[in-house]
């Protein structure tokens, strides 16, 4: 396999036809790791500070293989999860041997001082691949972990509060009533390209007195971010698989959820509310209507990723979750080796709490 280096984005965009190909033939199911999502991503944020690795075939000259980092001063990263999410290393099953070649590559022809991994699985399988791929070249840290939260859809929304206990049915019942009985309520899912403008005026409306506006996290907080949000609608509106909701209360904008339906799966990429409401929980409410829509949406839809950070209400709501995993790579070098020990047994000490590390969960 032949390994080459991508640092330009027109060069990136070319690679359209065999990039699709090749996330057909590795299997996986993730919006994060098309290329029209990444080439979105990389017009937006990508700057200069990133490079995509491709392997070829020797004997067909085919894609293998295709990862896209972040890069500075040779330290390579994961795209961080703040704009994009669950990335991982395309190539396909019967080629795992390329994964193994391409981290040796970064360790001998590249010269990477670090590889980031956010995001990844942390069942014991994958610990395996990534110690096997790795054996001869890097050390692995298991440095933070998180959780991925999500909702299998049923026939219908009366089946999906069937499998909350009895308490949690009663308060989530009881939010909806409250909302209902002090407000006006109209809940309008956007799915036109043309509706870009009134969606976001919206958005907007929300997210000026949102907290998430406060803190910098607002699809608004900048110029950069909007644009790229309205670019994502417009993007997936175009192939029928952008879905965009928002909760109306007397006919002001009090929250709102965006995202993608893709393969069967609704990746819920922004949501926020209004804190004038906050009494109300409108934005467990507004989540409580997309799920009922999303139960009978034509485009049949299986299951809703919650992204982001954890929180309380996604605990309510989630089905079922998954732990992730940020690993960290270190060249097998004597600094390396000190980091590692320092990191899992002095660092401790020092701040007297136990290391994520030392809470990781053994494979």
């Amino acid at each position: 396999m032949a390994i080459c280096q991508i640092v330009r984005l027109a060069a990136f965009e070319n690679l359209r036809d065999e990039w699709d190909l090749l996330y057909r033939k590795s299997g996986v199911s993730n919006l994060f790791l098309t290329h029209q999502w990444l080439l979105n991503w990389l017009n937006h944020f990508g700057n200069d500070d990133w490079v995509a690795f491709i392997g070829r075939s020797h004997d067909t000259a085919k894609l293998t293989f295709a990862a896209v980092f972040t890069v500075k001063n040779r330290h390579l990263a994961f795209i961080r999860p703040h704009h994009s999410h669950l990335p991982a290393v395309l190539y396909p099953p019967e080629c795992s041997y390329a994964y193994r070649m391409f981290l040796h590559y970064l360790r001998t022809a590249f010269r990477a001082r670090s590889i980031v991994l956010f995001q990844s699985p942390s069942e014991a399988s994958f610990v395996e691949s990534l110690e096997t791929a790795t054996k001869y070249d890097w050390l692995i840290l298991r440095k933070y972990f998180d959780i991925l939260r999500s909702i299998e859809l049923k026939s219908d929304f009366e089946r999906f509060l069937s499998t909350k206990n009895k308490k949690v049915r009663h308060e989530l019942r009881r939010k909806q009533r409250k909302f209902q009985r002090d407000f006006k309520m109209d809940f309008v899912p956007f799915r036109r390209p043309e509706c870009v403008g009134e969606l976001f005026d919206a958005i907007g409306a929300i997210e000026h007195r949102s907290w998430k506006f406060q803190t910098g996290t607002a699809v608004i907080s900048s110029r950069f971010e909007e644009a790229f949000y309205r670019q994502i609608y417009e993007i997936y509106a175009n192939s029928s698989q952008a879905r965009a909701y928002v909760l109306y209360g007397n006919d002001v904008p009090v929250a709102y959820v965006l995202g993608v339906a893709f393969d069967g799966v609704y990746y819920a990429l922004k949501t926020s509310y209004n804190r004038d409401y906050s009494n109300y929980a409108p934005g467990l409410v507004s989540f409580l209507s997309v799920i009922n829509h999303l139960s009978s949406d034509a485009i049949r839809i299986s299951r809703i990723e919650l992204l982001g950070g954890d929180a309380r209400w996604k605990k309510e709501l989630s089905t079922q979750h998954k732990d992730l995993c940020t690993y960290a790579l270190y060249p097998k070098t004597l600094p390396s080796w000190f980091y590692l020990l320092c990191y899992k047994y002095v660092k401790p000490k020092l701040s007297g709490v136990t290391s994520s590390y030392a809470l990781a969960k053994k494979p």
